[in-house]
């Protein structure tokens, strides 16, 4: 006993790899950034947070709807974003967050799946992610945000 509630968070290399990387990239969007790109990676940051405690580690226990639900309203996020603005790594981001979306789906659909396979997967659509919010911050970071124009009826 002793472990208080959230005692299994970050307790992996690889986790807290991820999670020094959401912090820094949400300090690099804070100073480089616009508002797509500080969106981006707060979204970002939540979304590891909301995964790390959200996680289901009860023995025999493999669907993960805590993570699906964080990882949902990512792409939500990363879709209003892109609805908002004219920012080519929003699409790159929101892509990587939907395949995720789907390994997250896949879980929930076949047992079979081993959990080191959902893990590898989650890590590459993230990381993905994480890249594309970074090549958003240096090379989009300070330029002017475009907004879309609605259409008007006549």
């Amino acid at each position: 006993m002793g472990a208080g509630l959230g005692s299994h968070l970050f307790e992996t290399p690889l986790a807290q790899l991820s999670a020094g990387v959401a912090v820094a990239l949400c300090l690099a969007a804070a100073i480089w950034g616009r508002w797509p790109e500080r969106a981006g990676a707060l979204a970002n940051a939540l979304n590891c947070l909301a995964t790390a405690l959200l996680q289901d580690r009860r023995p025999g226990h493999h669907a993960q709807p805590g993570i699906f639900a964080a990882d949902a309203m990512m792409l939500l996020v990363l879709v209003l974003i892109a609805m908002r603005c004219r920012r080519t790594w929003v699409l790159w981001a929101a892509a990587c967050t939907l395949l995720m979306n789907f390994t997250d789906l896949a879980l929930f659909l076949d047992v079979r799946i081993h959990m080191w396979s959902f893990l590898s997967a989650a890590y590459v659509w993230a990381f993905g992610g994480v890249l594309a919010i970074a090549a958003g911050i240096a090379i989009e970071g300070r330029r002017p945000v475009l907004q879309l124009q609605r259409a008007r009826a006549f």
